[in-house]
């Protein structure tokens, strides 16, 4: 037998009995990325202005000449970063073609969606590293298909990406403090070791977690303190010197567009922090990540809940995991303006403790069928309530139809002016949506009747939530009847919170 034939074949037996071992986690892993592939082409909308007047609606400015910037990108409280990575992802999709703004968002949806698989597999690597493997299935498992993870691993938003580099840095730097066997000790006696690296790649990760969303470095002082608890000076340095230099490539990136070293960092932390000004975006009591949570998860929170509180007990790995989750927790909670997202990052690791809660909970049964049953009801309970919470309670096309309504005013031959009411411009789709140059008015109802009789010589549009037409619906029909604007379309909601109705009336030329 030849030599080459020989190697094929144990080649190719050891990738036979690679796949026996391992055909669960890749089943999931390839899971994952085809439900996050469909994720990035039919999740649409947006449910919070971030996800587009911090990136979409900079890179098409950038691209296509016009967009309304948010204040962020006037004073420079925020990273260039992510709209320039957009905006390659722009100029990408329109090299091969793409023109219909929906389309071109495919894109950018999937960079994000390919990144959130960092997650995915790492709660393989980080359950097994901290419990067993069986934990390490059940963790991935859930963040491949959790409609949680799945919805946001392609919000075009940075704490979508953030949250993945927060999730690597823990689990790096678990591994570098590790005590590996002495033979492996005695032969890692170099400078360049396997832990050495991790700590690095752990530093890498808080810095590009930082560069992302620059609170969610506050991940970085409760590992800086597990790798001085346990001595680990040589990991230490490689650690904080990876995240320096992550800090000076954005210091760098700063000077380049804001003129100043760190200039969106400093004003970011002035006007949040020492101004106070992240109050002025709404102030919520102590207690409202709980409540979050509860909106978030609904009923599943009991479950959710139970199995964390399984796996609680009194050692290094829980203690590990829960310092990180309670320290980033308060930091937030002290914070005044809350929202949800802010959170993100410390989920997957609740998701840890609890798929240890999951494997501990069946032990005391001694019947392996009763065991295997309960774990099988479970499984297909999680499965059931997260389709049901991705395509029903929470709709995977937030606030689409309002987005929709924009398109088609901005496909119409001839469009002025468009205005939108109840809430100020940044609540609204932006003029990436309309994809035209036109007036772009924001206001409330008192304002309609101004806008009528300021721009009656234009091709005015109103863009009405349908509960906010009701709302004052006396008020707009007599201003409405007495200008000769009509009802123009309807774009049907398919939740009344995620996705409401939206109206669309014209006003002609007088």
């Amino acid at each position: 037998m030849p030599d080459e034939l020989f190697i094929g074949m144990k080649r190719s037996q050891k990738f036979k009995e690679f796949l026996k071992r391992n055909w669960i986690i890749i089943l999931i892993w390839l899971t994952a990325l085809v439900i996050r592939i469909l994720a990035a082409i039919f999740s649409k909308g947006y449910i919070h202005p971030d996800e587009h007047y911090q990136s979409i609606e900079i890179a098409y400015n950038e691209v296509f000449g016009f967009g309304k910037l948010p204040w962020e990108f006037i004073d420079g409280a925020r990273s260039w970063l992510y709209p320039y990575i957009v905006i390659v992802i722009f100029k990408i999709m329109i090299f091969f073609g793409s023109s219909n703004i929906e389309v071109i968002l495919i894109g950018v949806r999937l960079f994000s969606g390919l990144l959130s698989m960092i997650t995915v597999v790492v709660a393989y690597f980080f359950g097994k590293k901290l419990y067993s493997k069986s934990v390490g299935i059940i963790a991935s498992g859930f963040v491949a298909i959790w409609f949680d993870f799945v919805f946001w691993s392609t919000r075009t938003i940075t704490d979508s990406i953030a949250m993945n580099f927060f999730f690597l840095a823990a689990y790096l730097v678990y591994c570098s403090i590790q005590k590996e066997n002495e033979n492996t000790n005695k032969i890692e006696k170099k400078f360049f070791t396997k832990k050495t690296l991790q700590s690095f790649f752990a530093g890498i990760s808080v810095g590009l977690a930082f560069m992302f969303k620059f609170p969610v470095a506050a991940i970085g002082l409760p590992l800086f303190i597990w790798i001085i608890v346990h001595k680990k000076w040589k990991e230490l340095a490689f650690f904080s010197g990876a995240i320096i230099l992550l800090v000076i490539v954005q210091g760098l990136i700063d000077i380049a567009t804001w003129g100043s070293f760190l200039h969106s960092v400093i004003t970011f932390l002035d006007y949040n922090i020492f101004s106070g000004g992240a109050a002025s975006h709404g102030t919520s009591p102590f207690g409202t990540y709980g409540i979050l949570l509860v909106d978030q998860y609904q009923e599943y929170i009991l479950i959710f809940i139970l199995f964390v509180l399984i796996a609680l007990q009194k050692d290094k790995k829980t203690l590990y995991l829960g310092s990180i989750v309670i320290f980033y927790l308060l930091i937030f909670t002290f914070i005044q303006h809350k929202e949800y997202r802010f959170i993100l990052p410390i989920m997957a690791l609740l998701v840890l403790l609890a798929a240890k809660g999951f494997t501990k909970y069946p032990q005391f049964i001694h019947k392996a069928n009763l065991r295997k049953g309960i774990y099988t009801f479970f499984i297909i309970l999680t499965i059931t309530y997260s389709g049901i919470m991705s395509f029903s309670l929470k709709s995977f096309q937030p606030n689409n139809q309002h987005c929709l309504a924009f398109q088609y005013i901005g496909n119409l031959p001839d469009v002025d002016v468009v205005a939108t009411l109840e809430g100020p411009l940044f609540g609204h789709p932006g003029l990436s949506y309309l994809q035209i140059d036109v007036i772009y008015k924001p206001g409330y109802v008192a304002s309609i009747d101004y806008y009528c009789t300021q721009y009656h010589a234009y091709n005015l549009f109103f863009v009405i939530h349908e509960t906010d037409y009701f709302k004052h619906e006396g008020y707009i029909t007599t201003i409405f009847t007495t200008r000769g604007v009509s009802l123009n379309r309807t774009f049907t909601g398919t939740h009344d919170r995620f996705d409401p109705t939206v109206l669309v009336f014209w006003q002609p030329i007088s």
